[in-house]
């Protein structure tokens, strides 16, 4: 399984996005990405994750990440 990691200002873990699928567009741009370590993701996003499931992982949604970029 491949996440998103959100985190705050002091790098602490604050919620995952389980990522279902990558399009080849933002597959390119990841790619060229790889030496920066904030960019941003644009996502569709499909269905949140079960209550019981999301407080014990913070796991919050699915999502297929459409595209990504430099801030």
């Amino acid at each position: 399984m491949t996440y998103i990691i959100l985190s705050d200002d002091k790098g602490k873990e604050m919620a995952k996005i389980i990522v279902d699928s990558v399009t080849t567009y933002a597959n390119y741009y990841l790619d060229k990405l790889k030496l920066f370590d904030k960019f941003w993701f644009s996502l569709n996003i499909k269905d949140s994750v079960d209550k019981k499931i999301r407080t014990r992982t913070k796991e919050i949604f699915h999502g297929d990440v459409i595209g990504a970029g430099l801030f």
